[in-house]
Formats: C-alpha cells, structure tokens, sequence
C-alpha cells in the first residue's frame, strides 16, 4: 500500500507541476507606419491616398494578436467659378477640407514558426473609415453675398477587412511589417448589392515598423 501511494505520487507531479504553469504573459507593441488605400486594383481609375499610420497590438499569445490602427489622410480641394445671369455675374467659390481616418480592428494569426525571422500572418477583421469635412462656400452676384455656407459634417462607414501581412524581426523587439489588406464594405446593404462587387472593394497597404515594448 505505500509503494502504491509513492507510484500515485510520483505520476500525478508532471499534471501538478503543468497545473502550476503561470500562463504566457500578454504582451504589448506599437507601429508606426505609412498607408496607401485605393481602390486598385479591383477599380483600375481609382487614385491613392497616402498617410501616417498607428498602431497598438496585444500579443495575447504566441501566434495570435489583436491589434488596433489608425491611418489618416487629407484632402483640399477649392473652386472658383463665375458664370452670368439675368441679374448679373455670379461668383462661387468653395473651399472644402476631407480628413479621412481609417480605423482597422485586427486579428492578426501567425502562420510560420516564430524561430524564423520571416513571418506569415494572416489578418482578418473590421474597418471604420470616419469622413470629416469642413466646407466653406460664398456665392456673390453684382459683388454682393448672396449666399454662405459654413460647417462640418461626419460620416461613417464600415467594411470587413482581410488579407495577409509579412514580417521580418530585425532585432527581438523590431519587426519589420507590410500589412495587405481587402475591404469590403458593408454600408448601405442590402442596398449596395445591387451595384458591382468592384464598387464595394478597395485596398489599404501599411508598411512600418512594430516595436514590442519591454515587460
């Protein structure tokens, strides 16, 4: 009976030992990056827009991380146009500023080994795009105002958000990342449907750097 109870003792300590594993610690990183979003090439008239990202990641564990971006870029466009009328010349201009900040929430899932220093990730998710703009018009007619708009307006719109992403460790707390990302947007459904899938597709390249803050 006690060389029974020694046995019993002695299997159960590798599950004891397993139970008492602290589980793997969270850990923490940031990116800065340059975005590129267009609608290429799924719309080949479809210019590009460029600006400075960020990013705040969670590797939750080995493999998998939830990670948060956020990617601005800006527009001024002014017109200035006259044309007559029965009372006289009319005189419009229109100054208008679009600030666009696009907001990916990311799963990001690691698909190589994380003793090579290539990686292959895989990114799936959902992104806000937040529209604001600011509007100045003035219409003059015989050099009097005839009308005036001042104002901002917000819109939003969503789309699911998907593609893979490459990663090179620099040094153990540097990666060097390109993000590949299809969005398809979701506004306006199920309305949209009725339109070209090519209209509801665009792309968003972010190519940066991550830095894993210490513990």
């Amino acid at each position: 009976m006690p060389n029974a109870l020694v046995l019993i003792g002695l299997t159960s300590l590798p599950l004891l030992c397993r139970a008492q594993e602290a589980p793997p610690e969270k850990s923490a990183y940031v990116g800065v990056k340059l975005s590129m979003q267009t609608g290429q090439p799924f719309n080949s008239y479809s210019g590009s827009r460029f600006g400075p990202a960020l990013t705040l990641g969670v590797q939750l564990k080995p493999g998998l991380a939830l990670e948060l971006s956020n990617a601005y870029t800006w527009r001024h466009d002014v017109y200035h146009g006259s044309y007559n009328t029965s009372s006289g010349a009319v005189v419009e201009d229109n100054d208008s500023r679009l600030h666009t900040f696009t907001i990916p929430v990311l799963v990001r899932i690691g698909l190589t080994k994380a003793a090579n220093p290539w990686h292959v990730d895989a990114l799936a998710g959902a992104t806000v795009f937040v529209y604001v703009t600011n509007r100045h018009y003035l219409q003059t007619t015989q050099g009097k105002t005839t009308r005036s708009e001042n104002g901002t307006s917000v819109e939003h719109q969503a789309s699911l958000s998907f593609g893979p992403s490459v990663r090179y460790t620099l040094t153990p707390q540097v990666d060097l990342v390109v993000d590949a990302l299809a969005n398809l947007s979701i506004s306006g459904l199920p309305y949209s449907l009725a339109g070209p899938l090519s209209g509801r597709l665009s792309s968003h390249i972010l190519a940066g750097l991550h830095y894993r803050l210490k513990k």
